[in-house]
């Protein structure tokens, strides 16, 4: 059976991994700046069905681990994830085109801060729901599998 620190690692390793497929044709900053808030988001999401439905009985898996709710509810956010990377990505590349222009050395630097910072939530944006859909992978697995929606107390 999965436990904590499994899904942890599997968050981790699903989320770094699909952002760093969506971030292949970036620069390799941007790229590894991806995959670091893919990592860091698929932890998230990795951890997120456990904290919605805590593990305080072998019935605790409800409608967080549901696989028709996840199914429902990642086919209505898949766009607006989409959207919000691209978002994301679009400026973070806004501000690198600006900072030529900047005089200010701290202006500089706040400005690349900035970047970076929205390049990494770029990655994060796609690494939670990989890590979440990891841990209901790894729950299905397991003798007790997963509801469709929700499981009877």
């Amino acid at each position: 059976m999965a436990d904590g620190p499994t899904h942890a690692v599997a968050g981790i390793v699903s989320g770094a991994g699909a952002a760093a497929i969506s971030a292949m044709n970036h620069t390799p900053l941007a790229l590894a700046l991806e995959t670091a808030g893919g990592a860091f988001g698929g932890y998230g999401g990795a951890r997120a069905p456990d904290v919605l439905d805590p593990p305080t009985s072998p019935n605790h898996r409800h409608i967080a681990h549901g696989i028709g709710t996840t199914a429902f509810v990642g086919f209505m956010v898949y766009e607006t994830l989409v959207q919000w990377q691209a978002a994301l990505r679009a400026r973070a590349d806004q501000l690198a085109a600006e900072r030529p222009y900047l005089t200010n050395d701290l202006a500089r630097a706040l400005n690349q801060v900035a970047e970076w910072v929205l390049r990494f939530l770029a990655g994060t944006v796609i690494g939670f729901p990989a890590g979440y859909v990891s841990h209901l992978v790894l729950d299905a697995g397991t003798p007790r599998g997963l509801p469709l929606f929700t499981r009877d107390l």
